[in-house]
């Protein structure tokens, strides 16, 4: 298999807008990083890594929960902030990390849910489409890997009240593998 992807290229800002001031807000972008052979197997899950240097992001201002999808070099991460918590969500080849993607976990406040799916060519390139029509609509981020044109990270956020939902791709072309998750953060009440 490859290696991490590192960091260190220049991010790609979105300006941080509050809800009344936009009806929809969605980001697609060709990344300005390489496609990194790396692979579903050599992905890490954590809650408590810091913020990361993005390539691109966008920030979702829903009815009681603030979250900010951002695109890394290596994946993605997920920063949700209310009145009394913050948690980040990161899914990325870690340096330092063992890889590890578990199928499920359920804390108090996060409930996170994974799957690897494999494609061959054809089906990779409906899905990416598929992918791509969705994550044109509000409360999305999506980047292509310039040369590769299956090779995208794409996060879809919700607001559903008191909680809020995201959902990632994170497609590998060489091996064919579609990471998917989908995460579910609760509010207090």
């Amino acid at each position: 298999m490859g290696v991490c992807p590192r960091s260190g290229t220049r991010p790609r800002r979105v300006p941080h807008l509050s809800r009344r001031h936009r009806t929809e807000l969605t980001v697609q972008s060709i990344l300005a990083v390489p496609y990194a052979d790396t692979g579903a197997d050599q992905l890490s899950l954590s809650f408590d890594e810091p913020l990361l240097p993005a390539l691109s992001s966008v920030h979702c201002a829903f009815e009681r929960v603030g979250v900010t999808l951002r695109l890394l070099g290596a994946s993605h991460q997920v920063s949700v902030v209310t009145a009394d918590t913050e948690i980040v969500e990161t899914l990325a080849c870690l340096p330092g990390r063992r890889p590890a993607l578990p199928p499920s976990i359920d804390t108090g406040s996060i409930s996170f849910r994974s799957r690897i799916e494999r494609h061959d060519a054809a089906s990779l390139t409906t899905l990416t489409a598929e992918v791509s029509s969705r994550a044109a609509g509000p409360d999305s981020l999506i980047g292509h890997y310039p040369g590769h044109p299956s090779a995208f990270t794409a996060i879809i956020a919700t607001d559903l009240g008191h909680r809020a939902r995201w959902d990632t791709w994170h497609a590998y072309p060489q091996t064919g593998d579609v990471v998917i998750t989908s995460s579910v953060f609760e509010a207090a009440r």
